[in-house]
């Protein structure tokens, strides 16, 4: 998505104090056609676009909600991204709103939990894993989702992996959240943070990891709050995942 109608979606959000929003998109570059991955801080008009995203993202937390996004499909280490022909890119530039400070950032698992092959990760950008899928047309290991005409299209992405991360926020706001005078459903994003991300299964290396952040979403232990420390052993290490 353009720059500009992403700080106008996400400052619309807070205006109407939505409890949760998804981002499964990164910001777009402003000219017709030309996308940016990476927005650099050493690029005057990136930077600009950067700061506005992040001062909306701040704006809508103020609000009361709780921002998700996909953490995208290059298969990157966002914490040591490197460009087309392999050579580092300056860790300065980052994905938004993925990398944004505030912002879940959401990585994808495939049909045994294992990291999909296009999904980015990274220390410090990856908060919790969720289904994604690893294939597009295959409803065996794709993700079914809404497509034009009422039906469903089976499609992977990272895309598909945020939305389960915010449906699960959005459960958790519900079973947790009080009514405000205003009549809108109210919980401290914090606390949506703190539970969505404590109720995770662990996958991977024992603990926070690069690929798979906090681990893997759990709708059921996150509205019973269950905290107590859950490991998948089946599920594999990264940096094992399939084409």
């Amino acid at each position: 998505w353009y720059a500009s109608a992403v700080v106008d979606g996400i400052t619309y959000a807070g205006d109407v104090k939505l409890e949760v929003i998804n981002m499964s998109f990164f910001v777009d570059d402003n000219e017709f056609q030309q996308s940016t991955e990476f927005k650099c801080t050493s690029d005057p008009t990136q930077r600009a676009f950067r700061r506005a995203v992040e001062r909306a993202i701040q704006y809508a937390r103020s609000q009361g909600v709780v921002p998700v996004a996909a953490l995208g499909n290059s298969d990157q280490d966002l914490a040591h991204p490197t460009d087309d022909a392999g050579q580092p890119i300056d860790n300065e530039c980052e994905v938004v709103p993925a990398e944004t400070s505030g912002v879940i950032g959401t990585m994808a698992l495939g049909n045994r939990s294992q990291k999909a092959s296009y999904s980015n990760y990274g220390t410090g950008a990856v908060d919790v894993a969720a289904p994604g899928g690893t294939s597009t047309g295959n409803c065996a290991s794709g993700v079914p989702s809404a497509a034009p005409g009422s039906t469903y299209i089976c499609i992977s992405g990272t895309s598909m992996a945020s939305p389960h991360a915010a449906g699960v926020a959005a459960l958790i706001v519900s079973q947790f959240g009080s009514m405000g005078e205003d009549g809108d459903w109210k919980m401290s994003v914090t606390k949506v943070e703190s539970i969505l991300q404590g109720t995770t299964i662990d996958i991977g290396l024992p603990g926070y990891d690069e690929c798979f952040g906090n681990g893997r979403i759990d709708a059921l232990r996150a509205v019973t709050k269950t905290t107590a420390s859950a490991y998948d052993a089946a599920a594999p290490n990264c940096p094992e995942y399939t084409e």
